[in-house]
């Protein structure tokens, strides 16, 4: 019976050591696939808070805050103001030039008034985004033009001797709205525009709302 089994693996030999081959390779392919399967497939996610990854981090996108726009010039930089808005506190040289004296009466300056250096034509500009509901033309000040924009703030430009807009339309900051002239109010301006702005219906300082967002001009001005 011993000679029989000798025999028989002796012949066989080559045959069982390739079954033996064939079940390793086989056992391994299970180990692997009981692995994988097992394993989260999902990608790790990186938390940005802390550089720690997980398959069940949630990463919040990036809030992007919108773009402020500020209240800019109605004219370019290298204009010059002549006059300034009649504030008692201010000193008594700048009041000097916020006084305009008409037929010997002398009128206080409600807005603030540009020039070019040459006494050419003024380009003036939108300084904030609105829409025009109003132009006017007066013997004294010339064509006024007047923008609504929004949290109850009006500005105004006199003195204007061309105007490229019309009613009802909507301009943008930076617009380019005409260019000043001359008017009988106030002759010895020469070339120039006169900038006012009302908040709530009340004339303000021009000056203070440069370089603000609308909510901080709007919240300067707001009785608490």
């Amino acid at each position: 019976m011993k000679d029989k089994v000798k025999r028989f693996l002796s012949e066989k030999k080559e045959l069982l050591l390739f079954v033996g081959i064939l079940a390793v390779v086989f056992t391994s392919v299970m180990i692997i696939a009981s692995v994988a399967f097992n394993d989260d497939d999902s990608d790790p996610i990186v938390d940005i808070n802390n550089g720690t990854t997980g398959p069940n981090l949630v990463v919040e996108p990036t809030q992007i805050e919108p773009e402020k726009i500020l209240f800019g010039l109605p004219v370019t930089d290298d204009a010059t103001m002549i006059r300034c808005y009649y504030s008692p506190d201010k000193s008594e040289d700048t009041l000097q030039t916020a006084v305009i004296m008409n037929n010997n009466i002398a009128y206080e300056s409600t807005g603030v008034t540009y020039v070019n250096g040459d006494d050419s034509q003024i380009n003036v500009y939108a300084v904030y985004d609105g829409k025009v509901t109003g132009i006017s033309v007066s013997d004294a000040f010339g064509t006024i033009l007047e923008i609504t924009h929004d949290e109850n703030i009006v500005t105004y430009y006199s003195s204007l001797a061309s105007c490229n807009v019309k009613v009802d339309d909507v301009v943008k900051k930076g617009d380019l709205l005409g260019a000043g002239g001359m008017n009988v109010f106030d002759k010895e301006a020469s070339n120039h525009v006169t900038f006012e702005v009302k908040v709530n219906g009340t004339y303000v300082d021009p000056e203070l709302i440069y370089d603000k967002t609308i909510e901080e001009v709007s919240s300067m001005f707001t009785e608490k």
